[in-house]
């Protein structure tokens, strides 16, 4: 703790556009790291590549450590406890808007990778190429890919993802789509096959009202890990098949402001999960579950002063059902979350922070920083 608030006061020494844009801050809010469907913030340009021209001449680092951090390499996801770097640069030239993403892997991926195996590599020097323009209706561009080998271990582990985005008034559209996405080591091997997320946003008075959908499916050679799709069943070392993953999202947002220093974030969604894993070997059998969840969210964003903005919210399920291929149901516990956090404002430069109900050292866990230029 002490030495990470000694680099934060080097930092800022050094620093001197009141932009806010962060993992730390969208964090604060319970969204996506990956954007917001209702919330103004330069992560967006993840979620909906169109948001290029709304987002531009900007650099962002988030702090954390490569995807591969744990003992033996396996897929890390990028959590509180363990957080991942990313960092780009997004600037306009002429009549386009480009700019280039490094580390921002794909969380899905590596959780999948791991419930296979935790011996598994995750997505590793993950790289993104960014374009957008303004033709009477925003677009936006963008291609990822990941690759790395080890043939000491024999492992492999390779991506390719695109994503497309639209913005017309009050309208927006994606498109993001995993075209590859396979890794293995040894004889045991994850391979995705198409993955999509679709998603509009409509602009309905106040509100952001969005549905998203993401469907996922992988096949699976010589799984190992008992902790992920439970192998040990079947009496068997290994096991061999194929999972699916289905979710919907249907949701509005709303951003108020109370006076010329605070505003408050709300909204309301409704969730629905559906997975199916089929195995194939040793035995045949297929398992399934079906969750439905309906979680509200309430947030404050404040400018306490010029450097300082302070954030918190509070999010609980008002309805939550999990139901599994027996037909057993449960309700899911311990839904209500709060998380703070701050943000200091030097010119152009932010620094975000991030500080969760389950941190027990926040600037340990989520520190961001991004210049406007």
């Amino acid at each position: 703790m002490t030495r990470k608030l000694s680099y934060l006061v080097i930092c800022l020494g050094l620093l001197g556009s009141n932009a806010w844009a962060s993992k730390a801050r969208l964090l604060t809010f319970g969204e996506s790291t990956f954007g917001s469907q209702y919330i103004d913030d330069q992560r967006n340009i993840h979620l909906n590549a169109a948001e290029v021209n709304n987002y531009k001449d900007f650099v962002m680092f988030e702090w954390g450590t490569d995807s591969d951090n744990a003992a033996g390499g396996s897929a890390v996801t990028d959590t509180n406890a363990t957080p991942r770097a990313d960092g780009g640069y997004i600037a306009e030239a002429n009549n386009l808007v480009y700019g280039l993403w490094f580390g921002n892997e794909s969380q899905l991926a590596n959780t999948f990778r791991n419930n296979v195996s935790d011996t598994l590599k995750g997505e590793d020097n993950k790289f993104e190429f960014f374009i957008g323009g303004d033709a009477g209706i925003q677009w936006g561009l963008k291609l990822g890919i990941s690759q790395t080998e080890d043939e000491a271990n024999d492992e492999k582990s390779n991506s390719f993802d695109t994503g497309l985005g639209v913005i017309s008034g009050n309208t927006k559209a994606y498109a993001n789509i995993a075209i590859s996405n396979t890794a293995e080591i040894g004889t045991t091997e994850f391979d995705g096959k198409l993955g999509v997320q679709l998603g509009v946003i409509q602009k309905v008075k106040d509100y952001d009202v969005y549905l998203d959908l993401i469907h996922s499916n992988f096949d699976f050679t010589n799984a190992t890990n008992d902790s992920g799709f439970d192998a040990s069943n079947f009496s068997a070392d290994t096991a061999d098949g194929e999972y699916t993953y289905d979710t919907i999202k249907l949701g509005a947002g709303k951003v108020k402001s109370l006076n010329e220093k605070a505003k408050v974030f709300s909204k309301l969604e409704i969730d629905y999960t559906k997975t199916e894993l089929k195995y194939s070997s040793p035995v045949s059998t297929t398992a399934d579950t079906k969750t439905y969840n309906l979680p509200v969210t309430v947030g404050i964003e404040f400018d306490a002063k010029s450097w300082l903005v302070l954030r918190g919210s509070i999010s609980q399920s008002l309805y939550s059902q999990s139901e599994d291929s027996n037909s057993k149901k449960s309700m899911l516990e311990n839904t209500t979350v709060v998380n703070t956090g701050f943000g200091l404002v030097f010119d152009g430069f932010v620094i975000d922070t991030f500080l969760g109900s389950s941190s027990t050292d926040s600037l340990e866990s989520r520190v961001s920083a991004t210049y406007n230029f």
